[in-house]
């Protein structure tokens, strides 16, 4: 169980960054002014991301895909939790079992997890 768990969180780290890559580069199709009042960006990096959204079909494809891809994170998630929770959630478990990488992601993405069981609801 414990190797599942860390494939389970090494495609969680392969989905983080291709997810916020994305969710920037739909974020781009919005006028500059707007951009910049959600985050500092310079102009050249906002033509970056048009240039890269035309890439990958437009404002709709990166849509599709930044959907898919959230859709697949959530699911690993809460694969995650079921696996979890029959440990009790006692990560502390897992330190000498999975990489020491593995091991800090599931520490920080713990609360993130358990809002992922069925059921429960974290406040």
């Amino acid at each position: 169980m414990n190797q599942e768990i860390g494939k389970l969180i090494d495609e969680c780290k392969r989905l983080e960054p291709e997810i916020y890559r994305l969710l920037l580069t739909q974020l781009s199709f919005y006028p500059l002014w707007m951009i910049r009042k959600v985050i500092r960006i310079s102009e050249k990096r906002v033509a970056e991301l048009i240039e890269e959204g035309k890439k990958l079909g437009g404002s709709a494809e990166v849509e599709k895909k930044c959907n898919e891809a959230l859709e697949e994170y959530n699911t690993i998630l809460s694969e995650l939790a079921g696996l979890l929770e029959e440990k009790e959630f006692k990560i502390g478990e897992f330190k000498g079992e999975l990489r020491e990488a593995q091991f800090r992601w599931l520490k920080l993405k713990r609360i993130e997890i358990k809002k992922h069981l069925k059921g429960i609801e974290i406040i």
